[in-house]
């Protein structure tokens, strides 16, 4: 299915969730999408998956290159979305019952945060080295009774001007009570380095707290 709206429905869309994302604290280290910048169609599709209310689109200002047979093109290292779940008012019972669907879902999968130092930097190694082939847990962790946050490696397809491309990203996401009110964040980094993983774990914690304590 093609998720990729009419430049000026986009365009409107992105409008909306920059004015909304005024009470949504930004991300450590990002900055609130433009209207026409390369994250407008993530923030689409996540919209579109979820069928939530588009809260904000952020993404970083240091980028890195897609080479594509004709064209290379500049697309943000790391990228952030908000997006607040319909329904409602929620309570800590349905965050609970939220993180235990996200444990059931990787009941099979052993958490590198679970290994040795060593077995971690030796497995975080060649997912840089050779890519993510399936989704890779990182971590599943209870931030406080209302919100949790996950994180795990990726390797996906990302469309860009009807070229697709590899990519290997560390993906982070927390789900945030507030004020009855539910919210799903969620942070991409392109995998580089071992500190790509320490840090987008660090900016999803930082950002839900951020988010848990702002008056929405």
């Amino acid at each position: 299915m093609d998720h990729r709206f009419p430049a000026v429905l986009l365009t409107a869309l992105v409008l909306h969730l920059t004015a909304a994302a005024a009470a949504v604290p930004v991300p450590r280290g990002l900055n609130r999408c433009a209207a026409d910048g390369p994250s407008a169609s993530g923030m689409d599709r996540m919209v579109s998956t979820l069928g939530g209310r588009p809260l904000g689109c952020f993404q970083s200002g240091e980028t890195t290159e897609l080479h594509g047979p004709k064209k290379t093109y500049a697309v943000p290292v790391e990228y952030g979305f908000a997006v607040e779940i319909k329904g409602g008012p929620y309570t800590a019972t349905d965050v609970n019952a939220l993180m235990a669907d996200v444990i059931d879902g990787w009941k099979n999968a052993k958490p590198l945060s679970q290994d040795t130092r060593e077995d971690y930097e030796r497995r975080l190694d060649g997912l840089i080295e050779k890519g993510a082939p399936t989704s890779v847990l990182v971590s599943i962790e209870q931030l406080d009774p209302e919100s949790f946050a996950v994180v795990a490696i990726r390797q996906r397809q990302v469309p860009v001007n009807g070229e697709f491309f590899n990519t290997t990203n560390v993906d982070a996401s927390a789900v945030v009570l507030n004020h009855g009110k539910l919210l799903r964040l969620s942070i991409a980094r392109e995998l580089r380095s071992r500190a790509d993983a320490t840090a987008a774990r660090e900016e999803i914690v930082d950002w839900a707290y951020a988010v848990a304590n702002s008056s929405q």
